[in-house]
Formats: C-alpha cells, sequence, structure tokens
C-alpha cells in the first residue's frame, strides 16, 4: 500500500523462502507463485511486502503483535468501517476463508496493493483542500462508531505515573554511563528530564475526566495513513493496527498535531487546523469544550510517554529515532494545553 520500496535480495535467505512457498499454498491470488518481492523501507515497527504473481501485485501486512486477537481486531473494525462507507483496503481471505494466516510466530495477510498520492515531506505541495477533507474523514469514521460498533478487547490505556518513574531512570542511567553522547542522546534526556519536572506537578487521573464522548477509533489516524487523489481527496484509509475504545477528542488532537497536513506544532499551520476542523464538523459535532478535553488528554499521554525512549534505549530498535519528541515540542504542547484552559 505505499511506493516506498527497496527490491529484496534475489537468494532470499531459507526463512523466507519457506514463508513464501506457505503463502503460495495458502492464497489462490498467488497460485502462479511469487515471481519478485519488494520490501518496504517505510514504518517503524512492521516488516511488509510487495508481491508480485503473474500480472498482479499484493500487500503483505506482517503484523507486529503475538496475540491473534489484536489482530483480529483490527481486522473486525475494517470490515466494520468498510460497511459504513468508510474506504479501508481490505485483506484477502486465504483458502480457509480467513484474512489471518500464521507462518511460525508471525501472523500476515495479504491485501490488494493499493497506490495514492501522500503529501508527508515537509516541503510537499499539500493541496488547498486536503486537511479539510483529511478532518471530514475523521469525522465519517468517528460518526460511524457513535451508534454502535463491533466489541473489541483493546481500550484506551490510562497514564501510569509510576511506571514512567521507573523507565526514565532505567532510560536516565543508560544514557549517563555512556562515554560520549551523540545528538539524539542529548536532546532524548533534555525531553525527558522536562517530562519528569511536569509529571511531577500532575495529579489527573483519566477517570478525572467527566463528559468524554468515547468510541471505536481509529487509533493511529494521520496523513501518512491515508492516500489522498490528486485534488486532496481521501481515497483510502489503511493502517487500523491501534484501533481501540477511546474519546473522539484525543483522536482529533493527535491527528491534528501528528499530520503534516496540518499540525499545531508547524508554524503557518492555524488556517489547516481550521480547515481540519471545518471538515470534521461537517461530518460529526464537537463543542470547544470538548476539545480542550482533547488536549488535555494528548498532554498526559505524551509526558508520560515514552515509547521513542524505551525503543531506542532499551530494545536497540534505532527505526524510531525521527518521532522522538524535543523539548521545544513539549513546550509548545504546554503552551496550547494552557490556551486551551483559557
Amino acid at each position: 500500500m505505499s511506493s516506498n520500496l527497496t527490491p529484496s535480495a534475489g537468494d532470499l535467505n531459507s526463512k523466507m523462502k519457506s514463508s513464501f512457498n506457505t503463502l503460495i499454498k495458502t492464497y489462490v491470488e498467488l497460485k502462479s507463485g511469487i515471481a519478485t518481492s519488494e520490501k518496504i523501507v517505510v514504518g517503524y515497527l512492521s516488516e511488509n511486502f510487495v508481491l508480485n504473481s503473474g500480472d498482479k501485485k499484493y500487500f503483505l501486512k506482517c503484523y507486529r503483535f503475538k496475540d491473534k486477537q489484536r489482530v483480529i481486531d483490527a481486522h473486525v473494525s475494517k470490515f466494520f468501517f468498510a460497511s459504513k462507507g468508510i474506504p479501508v483496503i481490505l485483506p484477502i481471505k486465504n483458502i480457509e476463508g480467513d484474512t489471518i494466516t500464521q507462518i511460525e510466530d508471525t501472523y500476515v495477510s495479504l491485501f490488494p496493493f493499493v497506490s495514492g498520492l501522500q503529501f508527508v515531506p515537509p516541503d510537499a505541495a499539500i493541496p488547498i483542500q486536503a486537511p479539510r477533507n483529511l478532518g471530514a474523514m475523521l469525522g465519517r469514521i468517528h460518526a460511524a462508531s457513535e451508534s454502535g460498533s463491533p466489541e473489541i478487547n483493546q481500550k484506551f490505556t490510562q497514564w501510569n505515573k509510576e511506571e514512567f518513574c521507573a523507565s526514565t531512570d532505567s532510560i536516565l542511567e543508560v544514557i549517563s554511563n555512556k562515554k560520549e553522547l551523540t545528538d539524539f542522546d542529548r536532546n532524548a534526556k533534555e525531553a525527558i528530564e522536562f517530562k519528569k519536572e511536569q509529571v511531577k506537578k500532575e495529579n489527573l487521573l483519566f477517570k478525572d475526566i467527566k463528559g468524554l464522548r468515547t468510541g471505536l477509533i481509529h487509533g493511529d489516524y494521520h496523513d501518512g495513513n491515508v492516500f489522498f487523489d490528486k485534488g486532496g481527496s481521501v481515497i483510502n484509509v489503511f493502517d487500523f493496527e491501534k484501533i481501540c475504545i477511546a474519546p473522539y477528542s484525543f483522536e482529533v488532537i493527535r491527528s491534528l498535531q501528528y499530520s503534516y497536513c496540518v499540525g499545531y506544532n508547524r508554524q503557518g499551520s492555524e488556517e489547516r487546523v481550521e480547515a481540519f476542523l471545518s471538515g470534521y464538523r461537517t461530518e460529526r459535532l464537537i463543542s470547544s469544550s470538548e476539545l480542550s478535553q482533547g488536549v488535555e488528554l494528548f498532554y498526559q499521554r505524551e509526558i508520560h510517554g515514552l515509547w521513542v525512549e524505551k525503543e531506542h534505549y532499551l530494545k536497540d530498535n534505532f527505526r524510531v529515532d525521527d518521532l522522538l519528541h524535543s523539548k521545544e515540542y513539549l513546550l509548545d504542547l504546554l503552551l496550547l494545553r494552557k490556551k486551551s484552559m483559557i
């Protein structure tokens, strides 16, 4: 589902050959064999491929979850939203009629290969209608689940002050033991120390925030997880791995923060933010006070969050380094929080 690909090596390792042989036996669509495979180089945790079989291309999603129920929840949600008219790219059924195939310790799914435009690079020429259409599609997604949705296990999780403090101590110890610090180390240390300072002041619990409207949300909705047409209309929505039951307002603010098409923390984005919210409100009403609640939820999750730092220092996953939030970003977020309280 992306055009950012790199050809795989001509001589696949034995594990990959075995996996592809299993796929050929499992999917009718691959019965003519896998002529070529291309590994997708975007993404921070997953290992996905584009497969060429006959005259068609397919997208092979290799899920990072070892718990099959999480994959099932994602698929159930995809079919639910598709039934409500959301342009979701749906998985293909295997010969057993299932959309999930287990290969050794990994769950995979086969999708039709779909491509489209994305405007995620900072210097991309963003069509004037893209932010409004991005917001409108999110409004459609939320409106679709507001009157009822499938039962899933994934729920919005409460931030944990004690767990945060224990993790920061472990990470800061790793940094302090390094003989020479990199720019990433210095930025991470500065951001973590700022988060620690803010978390010490916080005693707010999720259960204390009253009147939140919750339902099934995409979980990771931003302009990197949709395809646009040339005019800036959203033609496909994908990557439902973080699907969960959560406050709608949280996802609105999260999307505004993470989308290049808008982005609260990007200079000159005020008009795009307004366009996003205007588009959202054409599909679903949301008040200013509810948006303020979303800002508070997002702020609490961010200052208690250490996902990038844990991946880098505790799991040696450096693919996520570009996602590190600097102290400057956190200061901007703190300012946004203060403004939303006025």
